[in-house]
């Protein structure tokens, strides 16, 4: 009986330091920008966190796919988000 109560309580211990060693991630999302304003040059944040981006360049368009959009160029445009307080390591979604 001793035996097998020793394998499982291993395995009990391994999963609880995995756990509590893992990063913490935010629950929710840093921001939110759905590309929809239509005009503007401002990208806003509809996560709630307020961190709206700035437009540089990109140019609106009615044939997003959805409605409106922003069409970038590839070469020169871009949005910029400043102090958003994301760590140096973070996944990005586009």
């Amino acid at each position: 009986m001793r035996q097998r109560l020793v394998l499982p309580l291993q395995l009990f211990a391994l999963l609880l330091c995995l756990a509590l060693a893992a990063p913490a991630f935010a629950a929710a999302p840093a921001a939110i920008l759905s590309f929809d304003e239509c005009s503007g040059t401002v990208a806003h944040d509809s996560s709630g966190a307020g961190n709206d981006g700035n437009i540089y360049g990109a140019a609106w368009t009615s044939e997003g796919h959805s409605g409106c959009a922003l069409q970038f160029d590839g070469v020169d445009d871009y949005v910029e988000m400043t102090d958003i307080g994301l760590p140096a390591q973070m996944g990005v979604e586009a």
